[in-house]
């Protein structure tokens, strides 16, 4: 909801927060972990920190790619987010990426 009204500082925040509880909670792999980890990039990538976004959202999909329960919704908002990141920072060419096409 944070990230979705534009609180990306907020959004930031409380993603990290929710990262770590998971890690700790369930384990640094799970999915719902990875998708803490999303959020907190998106809004990273809002605020224009692209280096600091990239590796949680890469990382992200691959946790919940892996995961079935995870869901389709959530793999393809995430290769959203990481399209969206590409192409605010320039880097059309990563944005084509055959892994971020829908059904990947």
């Amino acid at each position: 909801m944070l990230l979705q009204t534009g609180r990306y500082q907020d959004a930031v925040r409380a993603a990290s927060e929710a990262r770590q509880l998971l890690a700790e909670g369930m384990s640094p792999d799970h999915w719902r972990t990875g998708w803490a980890g999303v959020i907190e990039g998106a809004a990273l990538a809002k605020l224009n920190d692209f280096e600091a976004a990239e590796p949680l959202l890469v990382d992200g999909l691959a946790l919940i790619e892996a995961s079935p329960s995870a869901g389709i919704a959530r793999t393809e908002a995430t290769k959203q987010y990481l399209q969206a990141l590409y192409g605010a920072s320039g880097r059309t060419a990563a944005a084509g990426n055959s892994m971020l096409s829908p059904n990947n």
